[in-house]
Formats: C-alpha cells, sequence, structure tokens
C-alpha cells in the first residue's frame, strides 16, 4: 500500500490500487484518485507490501536517511490483461546496490501517482522512465504539474537550443544497451535483486524474430524483438535494467533543491515557478560523483 498524508489533515491517504472509483477525492480516497496537487504537498508518504489483483507492492527495506536511491520504471496503458505498469526501486548508496522495492499493476495513465509516492518516500530518488507507450506524457506531468525535478532526460548535443522537457525518459532504439549492461550487472555481481517474479521473468526472457526473414537468414539482432517463453511481458525485467541504468547515470544529474519546501506558502501560491531561473534551456549537465 502506499499512502500520504497531507499537511491539512491528520488522516492518511491510502486505500485499494486496484479500485478508482469516481468522484471527489477525500482525505481517506485511494491514492490513484489523489490529484497532484494534493499529492505534491503531501508531508508524508508511507510504501508497504500488497498483493491485490490488479496491484502488487513488495518492499524489502524501509528507506533510511542518508540513502540514494533509484527508480526505473516501464510504462503500459493500463489495461486488465495486457501489459503491466512496472517499477523497480534500488538503493545504490550505501552499497551494495541492491532491490528495495518491486511496484507492478495495470495503472496506466495514473502511474504518475505511484511513482511519485514511491520516489517521494524513497529520499526524492532519481527516476528514469521508459518515454515509449504513456512514459513521455507520465513524466512531462511529473515535471509539469507535481515540480518533480529529479528526471532522467536523454542529452542530445545537437539539439541543445531545445527545452530538455522534450527528451524526459529514456527512448527505445535499435542500438539500445541498457538490457546488456543490465545482464552483465547481474552476471558480474554488481546488483543484489530479490524478486521471484523478477528473477522468473529473467530465466524465461528471449530475443526472438517477430515475423521469419523472407530469404531464410538470420535477422540483426537490432530487428530482435523482446519476449517471455510461455507468454507475457518482460516489464519487470525491462524496469530493472532501467533502474540499473539510473544507477549508472545519476551523477550526471545534479540534485534539484527546491526555492520553496513543499507545503509552504511559497510553493502553494507557485513562486517556485516564478522565481525560479529557467534551466530547461540549460545545456550545461554535472558531472558530479555522490
Amino acid at each position: 500500500m502506499c499512502a500520504a498524508t497531507a499537511p491539512s489533515s491528520a488522516s492518511t491517504c491510502s486505500g485499494s490500487w486496484g479500485s478508482s472509483p469516481t468522484g471527489a477525492a477525500e482525505a481517506d480516497s485511494p491514492l490513484l484518485r489523489l490529484t497532484p496537487e494534493q499529492l505534491r504537498t503531501a508531508k508524508r508518504f508511507k510504501l508497504t507490501n500488497l498483493a491485490e489483483p490488479l496491484a502488487r507492492v513488495e518492499v524489502w527495506e524501509e528507506f533510511r536517511p542518508g540513502w540514494l536511491c533509484v527508480i526505473g520504471a516501464d510504462t503500459a496503458f493500463g489495461i486488465p490483461g495486457r501489459d503491466y505498469d512496472a517499477a523497480i526501486v534500488l538503493c545504490k548508496h550505501p552499497g551494495p546496490i541492491r532491490q528495495v522495492a518491486e511496484i507492478h499493476g495495470h495503472f496506466g495513465d495514473r502511474f504518475d501517482r505511484i511513482l511519485y509516492a514511491a520516489c517521494r518516500y524513497f529520499g526524492d530518488a532519481f527516476l528514469l522512465v521508459e518515454r515509449q507507450t504513456l512514459g513521455l506524457a507520465i513524466l512531462q506531468r511529473l515535471y509539469d504539474q507535481y515540480q518533480y525535478r529529479w528526471l532522467y532526460y536523454e542529452r542530445r548535443q545537437e539539439t541543445k537550443g531545445r527545452r530538455h522537457t522534450d527528451y524526459l525518459g529514456h527512448p527505445a532504439s535499435a542500438n539500445d544497451l541498457v538490457l546488456w549492461e543490465f545482464r552483465r550487472a547481474v552476471l558480474d555481481g554488481s546488483v543484489l535483486l530479490r524478486s521471484r517474479t523478477l528473477l522468473d521473468q529473467m530465466g524465461r526472457l528471449q530475443f526472438r524474430e517477430s515475423t521469419p526473414s523472407p530469404t531464410g537468414d538470420r535477422r540483426a539482432d537490432a530487428d530482435l524483438k523482446v519476449h517471455l517463453a510461455g507468454g507475457g511481458s518482460p516489464d519487470l525485467v525491462m524496469a530493472a535494467a532501467y533502474a540499473w541504468h539510473a544507477a549508472t547515470q545519476v551523477h550526471h544529474f545534479e540534485r534539484p533543491k527546491p526555492a520553496f519546501e513543499p507545503g509552504s506558502l511559497g510553493d502553494i501560491l507557485g513562486h517556485g515557478t516564478t522565481f525560479e531561473p529557467d534551466r530547461t534551456q540549460s545545456n550545461s549537465w554535472v558531472s558530479r560523483r555522490r
């Protein structure tokens, strides 16, 4: 279960992720019914184990002050019976790099609420989301409506005049190496994984041709598609690969410092957006190790 406590109420905003009744959000509403404004001004977040038909959360270690956490996420359309939204949380510091939580469910375009709550709970974690499907829309919502800034974006020198919000997330490409980098990390023992569901998917992962080559020749690696033997989507594998990539890239992204504390008058009135210098046109990327 994920919960958020708003500053205006002592009650906990919690509930079943699987249910999303219509109507105005109340203090005891499920998390998915809360608005970005309600979540952004919340003071406390809680992430605990949950097992339901439409959502599953597993937490192996509660967050502790001083941790540096990263989250990798794979998005879907939130349709029951189809692919799942998935997120893997890794603790990078203190080591060893290890999985501390996992989120798996059908959230669709409401996945932003889950990801924001998870980021806040894990010490304002660095977030990397797959750009495809609903990924870019979710990331832009996190940036604009939640004002959450510690997000991975594609660094493209050739388009330095464009806002980096146009390049939020990790794009799929023919030469994408995130799966291979993750595979090497697993083989080298560089990352500790705890999810049986993730390990099951990893054991069934295959690269196959979507359609046979008309000439009978073996297709190039870039033309192969990822599948799971026996069916299903490798959503957790991809989320874990994105989380590992986030762990290797986080030192290139400066942790933002809010101009006003969340929930303060300056934050509520939007002064942070008004007075904060526009950094979206900047082409300087920090390479600071933490």
